[in-house]
């Protein structure tokens, strides 16, 4: 039997835009908000998902400088599975904040400290119904640095999480960004993810038009990000 399965899919990316493009120094402050959903519908399995959230960032300049600038960010995640043998609740949420330094001559490096919580929710349809509830908690610690060419953006990047549980891993990514038009941005990287006996590396590339309307700018975004496992 051939899975039917329908997806509604809602995005919505609004900021307000303090500088003009990746190579500025950090000048003004900015706010980014992003608000998302979606639902799929497995016909074959009578299987129901829903995704939605919001994620939210704030970056301002440090006081009496325009290279040293403050990130300040969150988001908040929900995710639901249905089926006629169980019912899955997870909701994510984060807080960070980081620091960052920018020459918009050179490039830049930056350094960034969040704390994130996942609270997940399960019920076994059975008569009676089991129900499963846990939570977890997550520290992640990101570096970054970026040379700037022309029109080019090489960039290095590294993260490790660590959980309460004691499991941890961690990401490297190396990639570059190119700006052939004002409003239109290339992205391409390799990536290399370590959870211990399991390893993976993940390619991607990423097109993205930024149009400006009465200073807001819309993203649209198309993304392709194959996972090869070694």
């Amino acid at each position: 039997m051939i899975n039917k399965i329908r997806t509604i899919l809602a995005f919505l990316a609004i900021s307000f835009v303090g500088v003009a493009g990746a190579n500025d120094a950090v000048k003004d402050s900015w706010f980014t908000g992003i608000a998302y959903y979606d639902k799929s519908t497995d016909s074959s399995n009578n299987e129901d998902f829903w995704n939605y959230g919001v994620d939210a960032s704030l970056t301002f300049p440090a006081p009496n400088t325009e290279k040293i600038g403050v990130t300040l960010d969150g988001f908040r995640q929900k995710s639901q599975t249905d089926s006629n043998l169980d019912k899955n609740d997870t909701t994510f949420s984060s807080i960070g904040a980081g620091l960052f330094a920018r020459d918009s001559s050179f490039g830049g490096v930056g350094v960034h400290l969040s704390r994130s919580k996942t609270d997940f929710d399960a019920t076994i349809k059975l008569n009676p119904p089991i129900k499963i509830s846990d939570n977890q908690y997550t520290t992640h610690e990101e570096l970054q640095a970026e040379y700037y060419f022309t029109d080019v953006t090489v960039g290095a990047y590294y993260r490790h999480d660590d959980s309460d549980n004691s499991s941890s891993f961690s990401t490297r990514e190396l990639g570059g960004i190119w700006y052939p038009t004002d409003h239109l941005r290339l992205s391409a990287g390799i990536s290399r993810v370590d959870l211990g006996r399991d390893k993976s590396t993940d390619y991607s590339t990423q097109l993205v038009w930024q149009p400006e309307f009465a200073n807001l700018r819309v993203n649209l975004a198309y993304l392709v990000a194959p996972e090869i496992p070694l």
